[in-house]
């Protein structure tokens, strides 16, 4: 009898003692944060807003210098300027144009996703001389945006706003301040052809016109 509650109470620490090693071991795991396992959400890039969500991640991570660059020069009669490829791993994310002459200036950016636009932003700069001295010219830049948002190569949505830069103010319009007005016409089958003929030409020493 005396040898059977020996055993039982040696049966019983031990089961103790595993039971505390489990609860340890287990208090010492490390934590799963659930937020961390969730992937984020694509945006809906059938919507202004969310076209505008994949805007924002683009520009960081231009910003951030996150995305491999190649460029390609543009000349064309009188006009010149470079086109600008942003890929990531091996896709193509973001393309730059601008392209000008002595009193022109046009940049056109295009957004993309599975390499297709989603959204085009373009600025047109129109500059002129606006009195001063033959030593000292003053100059005004008449300035006009675009954006269009996309879906399948077409805009449901287009925007413009127009305003001018002088050099002799101080207190010239800032875009961000200038009211955007809503366009009826949203044709960009222009920039469509544009953009599929500059895609083709990644790997040119130099574009040519088209």
């Amino acid at each position: 009898m005396k040898n059977i509650l020996s055993a039982l109470s040696l049966l019983f620490i031990f089961s103790c003692k595993d039971t505390s090693e489990k609860k340890q071991n287990q208090e010492n795991l490390p934590e799963i944060n659930s937020k961390t396992q969730t992937l984020p959400a694509k945006p809906n890039l059938e919507t202004v807003e969310g076209i505008r969500a994949e805007y924002a991640v683009i520009q960081e991570k231009l910003k951030q210098k996150k995305l491999d660059s190649v460029s390609v020069k543009f000349e064309c009669e009188e006009r010149s300027g470079t086109a600008t490829y942003f890929s990531e791993n091996g896709i193509l994310k973001f393309l730059k144009f601008d392209s000008g002459d002595s009193h022109f200036v046009s940049v056109e950016e295009y957004y993309l996703a599975d390499e297709k636009p989603f959204f085009i932003f373009v600025t047109e700069t129109g500059w002129g001389f606006d009195g001063g001295t033959a030593d000292k010219p003053e100059t005004k830049d008449d300035i006009t945006e675009k954006r269009f948002y996309l879906k399948n190569n077409a805009s449901f949505e287009c925007f413009e706003k127009k305003y001018t830069v002088f050099s002799a103010k101080k207190d010239n319009p800032k875009s961000e301040n200038v009211p955007n007005k809503k366009l009826e016409n949203c044709d960009v089958s222009e920039y469509i052809k544009k953009f599929e003929n500059l895609k083709t030409k990644n790997t040119s020493k130099q574009i040519g016109c088209f």
